[in-house]
């Protein structure tokens, strides 16, 4: 098994990668052969090819992550439904929350206090009620604030990294990130361990956020933002999306004003949530 996975991981760097190439062989009745076949017969990008197989070698020697790879059983069913999906994932945690109905929670950095304090009364009693897991991407303000929400109640959270368990993003979430692993929760990324973050891993996280989410609340988003591109993601796919409404003169909330505009459901109390959350799973 270690062999398909260092082969998974390695096939971006083959010069015939492609997201074509993965459906192709995950669509084989035998898909670890064809992917053995294609991998021995291919060309290798040579210098990139090298380092990342010397990096591998470090990578499995290390006991504090585990990585499994997009044609392994118990790779997420969800995440290969996208049109370009991981080759792999590095998680620390519980990967099985992953299959789970689980609750995405996005909007701004920039926290506004009315949106905190609806979280304290609405989101928290409909997890009172359903102790669905939060799924998030680790940024300050609203994405902390569902991952902290849970770990209060003792509920699982999954987080959804935009670099590798080297260099956590931002520096702050290290603290929390081990309170959620240690609370029964999980960690992923699709990233190597030593990968720093850079602008358009957002935009990746995020595709992944919006096909795991089974309800994805929009709670403050500007214009031009991470969580109205996790929104668009989650429309493109299907999936359902609520948006609290929020001051029209506030740019923080020019976004989610938007996509109810666009007729996404609004939000407005834990009837709301507890709603809408079971139409979802009736729709799934």
């Amino acid at each position: 098994m270690n062999e398909i996975k260092k082969i998974a991981y390695l096939l971006k760097f083959t010069r015939n990668y492609s997201t074509t190439l993965v459906r192709e062989i995950l669509s084989s009745d035998s898909p670890e052969e064809m992917l053995l076949r294609y991998y021995h017969s291919c060309e290798f990008a040579e210098k990139q090819w090298k380092a990342a197989l010397e990096a591998w070698d470090e990578y499995l020697n290390d006991d504090s992550y585990h990585f499994i790879s997009i044609f392994e059983e118990g790779f997420p069913s969800r995440l290969r439904s996208l049109e370009t999906p991981p080759m792999g994932l590095f998680y620390q945690g519980e990967l099985q929350l992953l299959s789970r109905p689980l609750l995405g929670v996005v909007g701004s950095r920039k926290l506004r206090d009315n949106v905190a304090q609806w979280c304290d009364l609405h989101l928290s009693a409909f997890l009172d009620r359903y102790p669905v897991p939060i799924l998030s991407g680790a940024a300050r303000g609203v994405d902390q604030l569902g991952h902290s929400l849970a770990l209060q109640k003792g509920i699982p959270t999954v987080c959804v990294l935009p670099s590798g368990f080297h260099c956590l993003y931002p520096k702050n979430f290290q603290r929390i990130s081990e309170k959620i692993v240690g609370q029964g929760g999980c960690l992923v990324t699709e990233y190597f361990p030593d990968q720093e973050v850079k602008a358009f891993q957002f935009h990746q996280r995020n595709r992944i956020i919006s096909i795991l989410s089974r309800l994805l609340l929009v709670l403050q988003a500007e214009r031009k933002s991470g969580s109205l591109i996790t929104a668009n993601f989650t429309r493109m796919q299907g999936g359902a999306i609520a948006a609290l409404p929020g001051d029209p003169t506030d740019p923080v909330f020019f976004g989610t004003n938007d996509l109810l505009a666009e007729g996404v459901h609004l939000l407005r109390d834990r009837d709301d949530l507890v709603c809408l959350f079971q139409r979802a799973l009736v729709e799934a």
